[in-house]
């Protein structure tokens, strides 16, 4: 007598047609889509670099963006990219993690909502450290105060510590840097940010050329 194993044998689950296949990959992909459109809209990306992509960019970059980790400075003067090239990771990026783009004024001014009690430091504080992937433009054009500094570094030593990975944008080198920040915070605050963003485990990227606002009539 056949056992009953035998007789499952004889049978093959039946298998997709091409047709159905394909229809499965368009379905699954407009999923992806739908992740990333919604991803984006609650992003902060601004509309003008919302078709921001890693063609043109530095290698480094495109290589940090498909495995990210720790921190990517990218370093240089006004005008050169470096806006542009953050963007494009955090759109590259969107269907895998939750991505958030601010500008140091943005977090500046929802650190201040905290302070003066318009906002719960739970709230903003969780919005920066736990996001996928955080995008911080234009360090060092604000200069923040001693208690804006320390939560700053608080967000940075959060995130690296539990292997959040960041992007910082910054047109000043280190030293300047430093004292840009410290100008109106404390001094060890601003150093230790800066060292942080200068750990030999972080990629680093400075962005040379002219101006690619000027040279695009904007």
């Amino acid at each position: 007598m056949m056992s009953l194993a035998s007789t499952l044998g004889r049978f093959e689950a039946p298998r997709n047609t091409p047709e159905q296949e394909a229809a499965a990959a368009a379905w699954k992909e407009g999923q992806r889509r739908l992740k990333v459109e919604e991803r984006l809209a609650r992003s902060g990306v601004p509309s003008r670099y919302r078709s921001a992509s890693l063609d043109g960019c530095d290698r480094r970059i495109a290589d940090w963006s498909a495995s990210p980790s720790d921190v990517l400075l990218l370093r240089g003067d006004v005008g050169r990219g470096k806006t542009h090239a953050a963007c494009a990771v955090l759109i590259a990026n969107a269907a895998e993690r939750t991505v958030l783009f601010a500008t140091s004024l943005d977090l500046l001014r929802d650190f201040r909502s905290v302070f003066d009690g318009a906002a719960r430091e739970a709230d903003v504080m969780g919005r920066y450290r736990n996001v996928g992937l955080l995008a911080v433009d234009d360090l060092g054009k604000e200069r923040p105060t001693d208690w804006a500094l320390s939560k700053l570094f608080d967000v940075l030593d959060a995130r690296i510590r539990q292997g959040k990975p960041t992007i910082v944008t910054t047109q000043y080198r280190s030293a300047e840097l430093a004292a840009r920040m410290a100008s109106d915070g404390n001094a060890e605050t601003a150093k230790a940010i800066v060292s942080r963003l200068g750990d030999r485990r972080n990629a680093v990227v400075a962005f040379d050329g002219p101006d690619r606002r000027l040279r695009n009539g904007r």
